[in-house]
């Protein structure tokens, strides 16, 4: 499968977030996911639900300031629910999200934090659809559900998320906020001697 269309991301966010959801409905949010050390069902579906909602505010917003997953409009985090109304709030942000950016339109100038990726909504658009696939791959190891999606599709959502991790993600191991609650992971605001988070506040040591 090559490049996707702006409006295809649009919708394969949605889909692979309700395949995500319908894949654990059921499952313990406790149980453990193998292919991501330390992490069980509930962190990870409250990661990617953060992530959703963290990218909308972002395309909505055109927000140039990096914006912390866990304080961004709309839902809290649900920690401590059952895995069907993880997945229903999985599901809701993932729809929030894809309504910001058919709104914004593929070109619409959109901060990102990756070096050399186009500011763009649909750099977002392409992000996010390969993060969902990536976590319900991740999801559906841990409850022992076989995993298939088409090959391009899988071959583009591995190279880019690797790439976020690495650059930006939550698990970068500079540059990134750690969190009053440990679910942050956001990059530093820009500027002054000593960063801090301009959302959760969190301030840096230097």
């Amino acid at each position: 499968m090559g490049a996707l269309d702006h409006e295809r991301y649009c919708s394969e966010i949605v889909t692979q977030a309700k395949l995500l959801g319908k894949a654990v409905d059921g499952a313990e949010p406790d149980s453990t996911v193998p292919s991501c050390p330390n992490w069980n069902l509930e962190r990870l579906m409250l990661h990617l639900g953060g992530e959703y909602r963290w990218a909308e505010q972002i395309v909505r917003t055109r927000d140039q300031v990096e914006i912390c997953a866990a304080h961004a409009d709309g839902a809290p985090e649900p920690a401590g629910q059952d895995s069907a109304s993880l997945g229903t709030w999985l599901v809701e942000g993932a729809e929030g999200l894809a309504d910001a950016l058919r709104g914004a339109g593929p070109e619409a100038e959109v901060w990102n934090p990756i070096v050399g990726v186009p500011r763009n909504a649909l750099s977002w658009a392409r992000r996010m659809t390969h993060e969902t696939l990536l976590h319900r791959a991740d999801a559906e190891f841990t409850v022992g559900a076989g995993f298939s999606t088409a090959v391009g599709f899988a071959e583009k959502r591995v190279n880019a998320c690797q790439r976020v991790r690495v650059v930006g993600g939550r698990n970068a191991t500079r540059g990134a906020c750690p969190g009053r609650t440990g679910r942050c992971g956001r990059p530093w605001s820009a500027g002054g001697s000593r960063r801090r988070c301009r959302s959760c506040g969190t301030a840096s040591s230097r």
